[in-house]
């Protein structure tokens, strides 16, 4: 969507770095949702050994929060009058082959994940593109894949250090509010994807860790990957605090909404 929305400022008067940040914030909204929605989701479904839709409504409470004040901070950031645009001059080429071979095999690789098929499903999705469409794995960013890949390695190394692991054994942060905050306050710093890794063998309640490490990817820059890529992709001026005039705040009344779910 960040690349759609630079295109359509190029047509008309956009406040492009507002919409991209809310964009972002959308991303990390509403990909808490499902296992499969991000990274640090997809990890912890696994761990849990929930099914997808136990998982999903696990997750429910705390999403619907994070959507609600999404709607909110739309209604407060977004202009609310027509958009003119001016009479565009290309018109990009329509492939519906691959939009349906995209939406089979995204329905093939759920159903695989669910039953546990993780190698075969990647198999049959990558054989399926290089017939199909070899630019689609042309086009992937194997450098951000290797970054998340590399993530989930080396945190779990630094989670086995003795200073770290004797510094993490010391905190009260087993379960309910306090495993929230420590996730929140982790993925501050190291992103949400980290944070979820590091704190996986000190946190026993699964929902306070996923909850925490979601709403975790708002407030700082570094709390998401998805808002790394939203920005890069953006290159807009001032982008960067535009993003924390907007993600900081966002970050206080969701966090403060839903740790009332943990108390107790």
């Amino acid at each position: 969507l960040v690349p759609l929305t630079r295109v359509l400022s190029t047509q008309a008067h956009l406040p492009l770095a507002r919409l991209v940040v809310l964009q972002a914030l959308a991303v990390n909204a509403g990909s808490a949702l499902t296992p499969i929605g991000n990274p640090q989701n997809l990890f912890l479904w696994h761990q849990s050994g929930q099914s997808f839709f136990g998982f999903m409504a696990m997750m429910a409470p705390t999403v619907a929060i994070m959507l609600a004040w999404l709607a909110v901070a739309v209604w407060l950031l977004v202009p609310r009058h027509a958009i003119t645009l001016r009479p565009g001059t290309d018109s990009a080429p329509v492939q519906p082959k691959l939009l349906w071979v995209s939406a089979v095999l995204f329905i093939a690789f759920v159903i695989a994940l669910d039953r546990h098929w993780l190698v075969a499903g990647l198999a049959v999705v990558a054989v399926a593109f290089a017939i199909v469409h070899p630019r689609v794995l042309r086009s992937i960013d194997w450098a951000l894949l290797a970054i998340i890949a590399l993530m989930f390695v080396d945190l779990r190394q630094l989670a086995e250090l003795p200073q770290v692991s004797a510094l993490l054994k010391h905190w009260p942060i087993e379960e309910g509010w306090r495993a929230y905050l420590a996730a929140i306050v982790s993925s501050q710093f190291i992103s949400n994807v980290p944070a979820t890794i590091l704190l996986d063998g000190y946190v026993k309640d699964l929902p306070a860790l996923a909850a925490g490490v979601s709403v975790g990817g708002f407030g700082c820059v570094l709390g998401s990957l998805a808002n790394l890529i939203a920005l890069r992709l953006a290159r807009v001026p001032n982008g960067l605090a535009e993003f924390h005039r907007i993600s900081v705040p966002f970050l206080i009344v969701c966090a403060l909404s839903a740790v009332l779910l943990r108390l107790g």
